[in-house]
């Protein structure tokens, strides 16, 4: 590109770019000072090494940017001249709507979809009308979230059409029947992220695209036959997809063990926990308390007079101008902010060094103002970025701490994903602790606020996420397809086949059939041959059901199928079959399900006369299961003998054990209520 030594003269501060060869220490506890030992000559060059290794990363990065400047300001200044994007940029941002469009029309689908099983099966029931308001509710929050979200793709359309898309060189390329559209989805690409396809061009047609486009042109048979196809297609993918992203999560959660198992670190989630209810932080000479809203009101107050308005995407392309010299501006802050934290008392804890990020591509800007921020760019907060990169949990608090005291930088809010029960696998396992600031940006227009955002991590995090196979690229796809989308691994409604087929796939995570097996019409459900079902599909290597709720379904001996698939199933983690007869063979089924499975920590088995010898089944099952902490076994019949056995089996261990007070109804989300922060430690997700 002709820029390699460009960045040299750029505003950077040379001495915080790169904090001073980090000290070799012992391995840190989770206090704040820690005692150094001479290091030797190995050592000492593995701290060079290290030291030319994150001078060559930031270098890299810092020229990057640099590199980029005369761009960012070439289309800007073409966008203010005659008031349209470029033609480059037109086919980018019509590309990524379409995307949008296509996930989102796919995301109302699939809840429409899941309304109407739920209606069906109300509406057939013969004992509809006497059957509890629960299932009445659950019907209208169905109906209000599919509202939601059709009112949202509505909007996204009516701002598509406003944005001048160049949609032409799509539409030579669809065909005019289904059955075309059809065949044409199966040759396609399903997304432009799809790490095992080349680099799509701007005007590459791709499933989702096309889904998209259907849906502009008010074509909805077209755009239901090409989803059929993405539904088909996103089901095969979907297991080996989510057993990759897996194996990540289980890479980050064995760090999250490591670092969390030192001595003290309790009280470093404990601070970290408290730092987060800081922001957002008081702001002005009379240290005022803003909103959100407020910090909105202060970036905009400083905008120039050439700013387009944020509901319109000329808006991105001026942020992106903004944060060249904006994000090159917050790196100085942060690594200024970090080398003073590190060397606070004469030693440098955790070798920590900052990483700008670069500026956030447009295509990702569009595509998640579109399907998260309602087409207000301004919502887009994270544009700049930077990398706070560090090797103790202990380093991360006192980093945060630093940055909140910071006068150069104003906390407006924090994602603290080291929390406890923060889940983590919606983000393909990854955790940091997550600061949106607004700061001061100098140019040659003046002095503005801007929105940055900091991420603090750890080493080995940033490692797995920079996996070529798996890693980043692997939950970017996973991510279009929407496969970590609450909306679409969630089910909760009445039993189906197709369900039970999703869950077998991999694509549900959340599962909540309480009171889901009912008399249909006149015919008496086969509860035998939909428990196997049902059973199978737990069963299933790619299955990834962690939350399964059967509550209160009267499933009786039926429900021995369902211990029996958890003595395979490995994913499952809380289950709930409170109300369900199970009866003494149930309990000895579930029992010898406890022997083998290592996966459950929550199991609710209450209200299911399971009686003495059921009881002391799973008392013997206790002497050798050490996974579960939170057990439910309340209203089952056992006389005193049998609870003191079940009580002597439970021994210490640190959970909740429920003998006596009455069952409630409770969804498998409470019954597996967050871990505490002791917990988090020893026993994060498996």
């Amino acid at each position: 590109m002709g820029c390699g030594s460009s960045h040299s003269s750029a505003a950077v501060d040379r001495k915080a770019a790169v904090p001073r060869t980090r000290k070799v220490a012992p391995a840190p506890d989770a206090g704040v000072g820690v005692g150094l030992h001479p290091p030797s000559k190995k050592k000492q060059t593995a701290a060079a090494k290290h030291a030319a290794y994150v001078r060559s990363k930031v270098d890299k990065a810092i020229g990057k940017i640099t590199c980029a400047l005369p761009e960012l300001e070439r289309d800007w200044q073409a966008v203010a001249g005659d008031g349209a994007l470029p033609t480059e940029l037109a086919s980018e941002v019509t590309a990524e709507t379409l995307d949008a469009i296509g996930t989102m029309y796919c995301t109302v689908q699939y809840l429409k979809a899941q309304k109407n099983e739920i209606k069906g099966n109300l509406l057939k029931s013969v004992i509809g009308r006497n059957k509890t308001s629960d299932a009445y509710s659950n019907l209208d929050k169905h109906n209000q979230h599919v509202a939601v979200e059709e009112n949202r793709l509505t909007h996204a359309c009516s701002a598509a059409a406003r944005w001048r898309l160049l949609l032409g060189t799509f539409e030579d390329s669809v065909p005019e029947s289904s059955a075309q559209i059809a065949a044409l989805c199966n040759s396609l690409p399903l997304a432009s992220t799809d790490p095992s396809q080349p680099d799509p061009s701007p005007t590459s047609l791709t499933v989702q695209r096309l889904m998209g486009l259907c849906v502009l042109n008010d074509k909805r048979k077209h755009a239901a036959a090409a989803l059929k196809v993405y539904n088909q297609r996103r089901g095969q993918a979907t297991g080996e997809l989510v057993a990759t992203i897996l194996k990540d999560i289980e890479s980050y959660d064995a760090v999250c063990r490591e670092i969390t198992g030192v001595p003290g670190a309790e009280g470093v989630l404990l601070e970290l926990d408290r730092l987060s209810h800081l922001a957002p932080q008081p702001f002005g000479d009379d240290l005022k308390p803003l909103d959100i809203e407020g910090f909105d009101d202060l970036v905009l107050s400083t905008a120039g007079n050439d700013a387009p308005r944020s509901s319109r995407v000329e808006y991105a392309v001026y942020i992106r101008k903004l944060a060249g010299a904006g994000s090159i501006a917050l790196y100085n802050i942060v690594a200024n902010v970090v080398v003073a934290a590190e060397t606070a008392d004469g030693s440098v804890h955790g070798g920590a060094y900052v990483v700008p990020g670069g500026v956030k591509k447009l295509a990702r800007c569009v595509f998640k103002t579109v399907t998260k921020y309602n087409c207000d760019f301004q919502m887009c907060k994270d544009i700049m970025r930077c990398t706070v990169v560090t090797t103790s949990l202990a380093s991360v608090a006192q980093i945060v701490k630093a940055i909140f005291a910071s006068t150069d930088v104003v906390v407006v809010r924090v994602k603290n994903r080291f929390a406890a029960g923060f889940d983590s696998k919606p983000a393909g396992g990854y955790r940091d602790y997550q600061l949106l600031v607004v700061f001061k940006s100098s140019g040659k227009e003046g002095e503005r606020w801007l929105y940055g955002e900091i991420q603090v991590n750890l080493e080995q995090m940033v490692e797995i996420k920079a996996r070529p196979q798996g890693g980043h690229a692997m939950y970017k796809f996973a991510r279009s397809l929407a496969i970590f989308d609450e909306n679409v691994y969630t089910y909760s409604g009445s039993w189906s086949k197709r369900a039970a087929d999703q869950i077998a796939a991999g694509v549900l995570m959340n599962v909540n059939m309480q009171g889901a097996f009912t008399e249909i019409g006149n015919i008496v459900l086969n509860m035998s041959k939909i428990i196997g079902q049902l059973a199978a599909s737990l069963r299933s290597p790619k299955c990834r059901v962690q939350h399964l709720n059967l509550q209160y379904n009267d499933l009786k001996s039926s429900g021995r199928d369902i211990a029996d698939a958890l003595r395979d199933n490995t994913s499952v983690v809380a289950i709930s079959m409170g109300g369900n007869a199970l009866g003494p063979e149930g309990g000895i089924a579930f029992a010898e399900a406890l022997k083998i499975n290592d996966s459950l920590t929550s199991v609710d088995l209450c209200a299911n006369n399971l009686g003495d010898e059921g009881g002391n089944a799973i008392a013997t099952a206790l002497l050798t299961n050490t996974t579960v902490c939170e057990l439910g076994l309340s209203n089952n019949g056992f006389n005193l003998e049998t609870e003191a056995e079940i009580r002597k089996a439970w021994g210490t261990r640190d959970g909740t054990l429920e003998l006596s007070k009455p069952v409630k109804e409770a969804s498998v989300r409470q019954s597996a209520s967050l871990l505490n922060v002791k917990k988090f430690c020893v026993n994060i997700v498996r």
